[in-house]
């Protein structure tokens, strides 16, 4: 997919979901979604049919829940659309859930942003279950 490409399914998301800011060429995007801030990444060179995105979870306390998260992760089968991990955010140390989604052509932006909310709710849900065992 060319970056032409995703500027309009970008465009289209922001739409879906309310933003009135013009879509900007840069090869990262934030906005918030289900109550919580999303950052997407774009890298038409490397992965040009991936949309990487990571759902910041805020600082997380205590070393119980990042051991937790550490075996939530290693539980995870695959890095298929949709399926993702916790890592920590190096600028911020925020707890993110990190998940790709394939694009294409025919990605719409109001698909696309069902399926953020839906990995963002993942992530919160996650993150509580996880809090809960520590």
């Amino acid at each position: 997919m060319k970056r032409d490409d995703y500027l309009k399914i970008l465009t289209q998301l922001h739409a879906a979901i309310g933003v009135h800011e013009a879509v900007t060429d840069q090869p990262t995007h934030q906005f918030a979604i289900g109550g919580r801030t999303v950052a997407l990444a774009y890298d038409d060179v490397h992965a040009p049919e991936t949309l990487f995105l990571f759902v910041d979870l805020g600082k997380v306390a205590g070393a119980a829940t990042s051991a937790e998260a550490l075996k939530f992760n290693a539980a995870v089968g695959s890095e298929a659309d949709g399926f993702g991990y916790f890592a920590q955010w190096p600028a911020t140390t925020s707890m993110v859930y990190r998940a790709q989604l394939h694009l294409t052509q025919a990605t719409k932006g109001a698909d696309l942003a069902a399926a953020i909310a839906r990995i963002a709710s993942v992530a919160v849900e996650s993150l509580d279950a996880i809090a809960i065992s520590a």
